[in-house]
C-alpha cells in the first residue's frame, strides 16, 4: 500500500511539473495572434500578408527537360525573395534560373521527384544555387507550382 502511494505521489508531482512548465512557456512566448503562424518559413511567420507576399514572388516559366533516367519532366517554381529589387533582378536573370533548374533536374530520377524528401532537398539546392549569383537580395523560399513526370 505504501508503495502504491509513493508511485501515485511521484506521478502527481511529474504531472504538476509538466503543467507548470507549460504555464511558464505560455507566459514567456504568449499565444499566437489571429493570423499569426509560428511555423518557420511560412509567409505569416515572416510577417507578410498575402498582398505583400505576392510583391516579392517571381514565378519561373514552365520548364521541360529530361531526367537522369530518361523520363520527361515539366516543372514550374515560384521564388520568394527578400525585396522587390531582388524580384526585378531574378527576372533579369531568368536564363540563369532556367539553367540552374535544368542542371539540377538532369541529375534526378523519377523516384527522386516523386519523393517529398528528395523534392524538398531539390528546392533547397535550387535556393542555394540561385543565391550564389543574386546581388540585390536573396531567395527566401522556393515553392513548387507544378511538376509533371512522365
Amino acid at each position: 500500500m505504501a508503495k502504491l502511494r509513493m508511485v501515485l505521489l511521484v506521478l502527481i508531482t511529474v504531472f504538476l511539473l509538466i503543467i507548470a512548465a507549460g504555464v511558464i512557456l505560455l507566459f514567456a512566448y504568449g499565444l499566437p495572434q489571429a493570423g499569426e503562424s509560428r511555423i518557420p518559413g511560412s509567409a505569416t511567420a515572416q510577417g507578410l500578408s498575402a498582398e505583400e507576399l505576392q510583391q516579392v514572388l517571381w514565378t519561373s516559366p514552365e520548364i521541360r527537360t529530361n531526367l537522369k533516367t530518361g523520363n520527361l519532366v515539366l516543372v514550374q517554381y515560384a521564388f520568394q525573395l527578400e525585396n522587390k529589387k531582388a524580384v526585378s533582378e531574378l527576372e533579369l536573370r531568368s536564363h540563369q534560373v532556367k539553367d540552374a533548374i535544368i542542371s539540377l533536374l538532369q541529375d534526378q530520377t523519377k523516384e527522386d521527384l516523386l519523393s517529398s524528401e528528395s523534392s524538398r532537398k531539390l528546392r533547397e539546392a535550387l535556393q542555394q544555387r540561385l543565391n550564389q549569383f543574386m546581388q540585390t537580395g536573396k531567395v527566401v523560399e522556393v515553392y513548387t507550382v507544378q511538376q509533371i513526370v512522365q
